[in-house]
């Protein structure tokens, strides 16, 4: 008997297999995924810019100054600014909780340290700080406290950093950074 005749065009045009369509779908999903986890990230470089701008800027201060003369607040809260800080804080760590949560192990342990000593040492180490100089001005308990405040930021600041360059190295590959004068 003769062959069969060719199968109309319109059977040739058939959809991928499921294996194909689940794949792709998958790389999609990583696509995105690795999207959002470079926004976190920059999420969390931004802050540190933002921090870093209000430092130089000393925006906390004029805040902590405005809140301090309408609340009149006093003691632990002298320095009023923690105030409004503090809840930035909280909605921030709420906001990147998944984010860390799913970070490897050792790199979540090391940004959680790196906050902890930020935060403690702005937040936490400002708190006595505040109090002190109420009652006492700027004696040398105050600058004791104040340079313990500063050793804890720049030391949270520091430990960002080594996490930071800990997940380059290890989760992308081929990541060049050089410098020259």
């Amino acid at each position: 008997p003769p062959p069969p005749p060719p199968p109309p065009p319109f059977l040739l045009i058939r959809r991928p297999p499921r294996s194909t369509l689940i794949r792709s779908r998958r790389q999609r999903q990583m696509c995105i995924r690795d999207r959002l986890v470079r926004i976190q990230w920059l999420g969390i470089a931004v802050a540190f810019v933002l921090m870093g701008f209000d430092e130089s800027a000393m925006i906390h201060e004029r805040i902590g100054e405005l809140l301090h003369n309408q609340l009149d607040t006093t003691s632990f809260l002298y320095f009023a600014w923690v105030i409004p800080y503090s809840l930035l804080v909280i909605v921030f760590a709420a906001a990147y909780l998944p984010f860390v949560i799913k970070l490897p192990g050792d790199i979540r342990k090391l940004l959680i340290l790196s906050a902890v000593l930020y935060v403690g040492g702005a937040v936490g180490m400002e708190l006595p700080g505040a109090a002190r100089y109420e009652e006492h001005g700027m004696d040398v308990v105050f600058y004791m406290l104040a340079s313990i405040e500063e050793l804890l930021e720049m030391t949270g600041a520091i430990a960002f950093i080594y996490t930071f360059l800990s997940y380059i190295d290890r989760y992308i590959p081929n990541f060049r950074l050089s410098f020259t004068s």
